[in-house]
């Protein structure tokens, strides 16, 4: 578990309370299968208070790169971690540069089946979008190894330029923290079995990241997080993850349907 210690009694609580959800021993409430989740960070009611309290005063933050990367707002879905990083961008002040990929599908049979708009139109988690939009400033994570150890899956960058045929970024944290690189288009191929057709898009391999999928944010270690509930999500799992980014319960704020979420544990398989 990776949380951001402060060494006070309230964080050893607060892992205390993390191991116990992982291992299905919380409480729950009324309904056999939910539990509360006030007791492990603050609740908000919109999605707008959930940006403004984990991102406070945006646009004059933007241009530091350390108070960017130490706070993300995390959800299940992929499609919800772009509509938030969408509206989020609109604050950012500048100009956009939105490349488009080129999607192709691996054989001539199933590029009759499967035309190109088709192919544009499939958004993947871990994976990059058709229409990737990036402004200058902005937070984003590679999504491939280019040049380990320095640039790999998972690395946060601020983009410091763009250009037609590359992205300027800056590393953001971590041992290589304000080294510069230049991330180039690269030719990837999804590797999500429930699609019944394999296709390679070439894109720039980034994804903006205010907001991200949980799985995406195994390993990050942040100060603060927006947990973004409005889907349901495994305790053991999801939840667990999302929760040990930071180790405080100040430190996040959740946003979930009647402020609980669902505590899918099987204890008989942790044993």
């Amino acid at each position: 578990m990776r949380v951001y210690l402060s060494g006070s009694t309230e964080a050893g609580i607060f892992a205390d309370m993390l191991l116990r959800l992982g291992d299905g021993l919380i409480p729950v409430a009324e309904n056999p299968d939910t539990i509360p989740l006030h007791q492990f960070g603050i609740i908000v009611q919109t999605t707008k208070q959930l940006i403004d309290s984990v991102f406070p005063d945006f646009v004059n933050n933007i241009s530091k790169a350390q108070w960017l990367t130490e706070r993300a707002i995390l959800t299940p879905l992929n499609d919800t971690a772009l509509k938030i990083n969408f509206e989020m961008m609109q604050n950012i002040p500048d100009n956009s540069m939105i490349y488009l990929s080129i999607d192709t599908s691996v054989t001539d049979e199933e590029s009759v089946h499967y035309p190109t708009e088709f192919l544009n139109s499939i958004e993947v988690a871990g994976f990059p979008s058709h229409k990737l939009c990036i402004k200058v400033g902005m937070p984003v994570m590679v999504m491939r190894s280019l040049t380990p150890p320095r640039v790999m899956n998972g690395t946060r960058c601020i983009v410091i330029k763009t250009t037609q045929n590359a992205v300027i970024v800056k590393i953001a944290s971590g041992p290589y923290s304000g080294e510069i690189h230049c991330i180039p288009r690269i030719s990837l191929q999804p590797s999500d079995s429930s699609l019944p057709f394999s296709f390679v898009r070439r894109q720039f391999p980034l994804q903006q990241c205010m907001a991200m999928t949980i799985n995406k944010a195994q390993g990050q270690t942040m100060k603060f997080i927006g947990l973004h509930l409005e889907t349901p999500v495994f305790a053991h799992g999801m939840l667990y993850v999302a929760l040990s980014r930071t180790g405080n319960r100040n430190a996040n704020r959740i946003l979930a349907p009647e402020s609980k979420s669902r505590n899918v544990v099987y204890p008989e398989a942790l044993h």
